[in-house]
């Protein structure tokens, strides 16, 4: 399907909007355009064979996880950010997707990258960390329709549910002028590109626009109350060869529980800056609990979707839950 795909791309310049059946405006794929342009650029410059339709997706993959070893090394420590970075390199569903023409590493990108940033706001406090989060969410929306904004959002649902700070700085932002600016950089690349298709669209656009929201198989085949029980073993086999130490990362421990805030209590643990200073006598080890803190809000919020309310039991869906079991 994403070799077809391609090749249409390549012959018949179908940029815009991908036809499955060119010269039938009816056959549009109901997917936004993003990702296939991520996975299209390199055929569309060399021509479509087996290394450049597989090499795009080897080069994300390397592009993850140098965002993977930055983001964690600015925000906990770089041991953390190389152990993360080593244990999604050599990940089964990591491995696997990535040496295929899918949109599963692109969407996991963008969903990585959404998540961490929204986390290094929540910690840091500066706005150029909320609109690279926006920036993301666009997107993840642009690869996968609503699927790019459902993942990062139970996380931030997580975070109101899991951490009483996180709420108060999340509220304390919400309509100030920073959110606008972000609502704005989030809704800008997809009205643009939307717009775009309308034209090559024509009568179809209505129907596509449908497909992309309403009637996206993300919210109506795929979606539905159950035990999806298969998933548990699809989540073990995700992240192997590095199963044992999930199981002992995911395993409750009260330790910890003393250093498992996400972020510091109590009003006063703002800057004048925003930020979040740790407290005197704190230091890196702190810093690498709340990253892993937050990596269990993000895991768990994600996984009890898949597990109550995600019917489709493809394993290459799992790959955006990597990042986060990584760092676990």
């Amino acid at each position: 399907f994403q070799r077809q795909t391609l090749e249409i791309l390549q012959l018949h310049n179908q940029w815009l909007v991908q036809f499955i059946t060119p010269g039938d405006p009816a056959s549009f794929l109901d997917k936004p355009p993003l990702g296939i342009w991520l996975l299209a650029w390199l055929p569309k410059l060399t021509g479509v064979n087996e290394l450049t339709i597989h090499l795009p997706n080897v080069l994300y993959y390397c592009l993850l996880l140098g965002l993977l070893y930055w983001l964690i090394s600015k925000l906990a420590s770089k041991e953390l950010a190389l152990n993360t970075t080593l244990i999604a390199a050599t990940s089964l569903a990591l491995v696997v997707y990535s040496r295929t023409p899918k949109l599963d590493v692109p969407l996991t990108i963008f969903v990585a990258l959404a998540n961490l940033a929204f986390f290094a706001f929540l910690q840091k406090g500066k706005s150029l960390w909320l609109y690279l989060f926006a920036l993301s969410l666009a997107g993840g929306f642009l690869v996968k329709s609503g699927f790019g904004l459902i993942l990062p959002g139970l996380t931030i649902l997580g975070l109101l549910i899991a951490d009483p700070e996180a709420r108060r700085k999340l509220l304390k932002t919400l309509f100030s002028w920073p959110a606008i600016i972000a609502l704005i950089i989030l809704l800008a690349p997809i009205i643009l590109v939307v717009a775009g298709q309308a034209t090559a669209l024509g009568a179809q656009f209505i129907p596509y626009l449908k497909s992309l929201t309403i009637q996206s198989k993300y919210n109506t085949s795929y979606l539905g109350f159950g035990f999806n029980y298969s998933i548990i073993l699809l989540l073990l086999i995700t992240i192997f060869p590095w199963t044992p130490l999930l199981i002992q990362a995911l395993a409750p421990s009260s330790a910890n529980a003393k250093e498992s805030h996400l972020l510091p209590e109590g009003e006063g643990a703002s800057s004048d800056k925003g930020q979040y200073p740790l407290p005197l006598g704190e230091g890196e080890n702190v810093l690498v609990s709340r990253v892993r803190a937050f990596a269990a809000v993000w895991f768990w919020s994600n996984f009890l979707f898949f597990l109550f309310f995600y019917k489709q039991t493809d394993f290459r869906t799992f790959t955006v839950l990597v990042p986060p079991l990584a760092i676990l």
